[in-house]
């Protein structure tokens, strides 16, 4: 392994680190389990299509630490680079302060509309995770949460940058989604 490798293991270990250390006492909300996992998913899935980009798979590790434990996206750019903090910035959602949940959305969807096509193939990774549990958990949820997210890959559709085939994967997540929670309706 030469030395530029060894920097870019090294970076991705500490992120997951912190990550690790920062979501020790999460849970996922549904299933309980530890919230690490849900992170680890998300730069696995990155991983699994083909993107080994340091910088990526370190906002995957990270990309919630603003937002469920207060980190800073300075302590971000100090750790692991601008590039990466850039990332989780775009990833991170707006403050319950910044108004209702119709608000907030919408200023999430500006937000990731200008984010570099490496931040939008992170979220995609993370509602694909995301989308995995709400159904199955929250129906009475999930039809606000779907709705959302088909707003959001509505706008990820037009963009050329992403990969087709990591469009194709979360679209058929969320239709699978749309149409398991019509047969939960249905019951």
């Amino acid at each position: 392994m030469n030395s530029k490798e060894g920097h870019h293991s090294w970076m991705i270990w500490t992120a997951r680190e912190k990550a690790k250390l920062l979501h020790v006492h999460q849970k996922r909300k549904y299933t309980e389990e530890p919230y690490i996992n849900h992170v680890e998913a998300v730069a696995t899935k990155l991983v699994s299509w083909g993107f080994d980009d340091t910088h990526m798979i370190c906002a995957a590790l990270l990309h919630d630490i603003v937002e469920d434990c207060n980190y800073s996206f300075d302590l971000i750019k100090d750790g692991w680079g601008f590039t990466t903090a850039q990332y989780v910035w775009h990833l991170t959602n707006v403050p319950h302060m910044a108004g209702n949940r119709a608000k907030r959305h919408t200023m999430d969807v500006q937000r990731l509309s200008q984010a570099p096509w490496q931040a939008k193939v992170i979220k995609c990774a993370d509602l694909i995770d995301n989308t995995s549990t709400i159904v199955k958990y929250d129906p009475n949820f999930a039809k606000i949460y779907l709705d959302e997210k088909k707003d959001i890959v509505s706008k990820f559709v037009e963009d050329f940058d992403i990969p087709n085939h990591v469009i194709k994967e979360l679209v058929e997540v969320l239709e699978n989604a749309i149409k398991e929670l019509e047969e939960v309706q249905n019951r």
